[in-house]
């Protein structure tokens, strides 16, 4: 061993013919695989960016509605996001909102919810997440 300490370049030899190529190479091998599972964590999480992407494009596209027009105040171009029930219920409210968020990333969107009737929880939940209700020709704004 003393031997080997002194002379490096014998210790390289003896490994070269004592161990096999593959054993040799398994450095190198790991490295590479090391490279190929980080690649893949990226295109896993791009795909994942991706189905998220196109589940909230959806979602909007679910919209009962979706008019575009431009505001009285400033003429600037917005949207409203509406979910339409004979009874304005919470879920409803909750869906308006959240589609509305989502195309809200792009342009200016309101939403909106409309119908014949609004339950209670339904009518606090849009005060709160600032949500418009429509009841029949009756405008309810969110801070009313």
């Amino acid at each position: 061993m003393n031997l080997l300490a002194q002379r490096p370049e014998w210790r390289v030899e003896l490994r070269r013919l004592v161990l096999s190529d593959e054993l040799l190479a398994l450095p190198s091998t790991v490295e590479q695989l090391v490279q190929a599972v980080t690649e893949l964590r990226r295109s896993i999480d791009a795909l994942v960016e991706a189905q998220a992407r196109s589940d909230e494009r959806r979602d909007v596209l679910l919209s009962d509605l979706v008019v575009r027009g431009r505001g009285w105040d400033e003429g600037q171009e917005q949207y409203l996001v509406a979910e339409v029930s004979v009874g304005i219920g919470l879920s409803d409210v909750e869906r308006a909102a959240r589609r509305a968020a989502l195309l809200g990333r792009l342009r200016p969107a309101l939403p909106v919810v409309a119908g014949e009737r609004l339950l209670f929880e339904a009518a606090e939940a849009a005060t709160r997440g600032g949500v418009w209700c429509f009841l029949g020709a009756r405008a309810i704004a969110p801070d009313e």
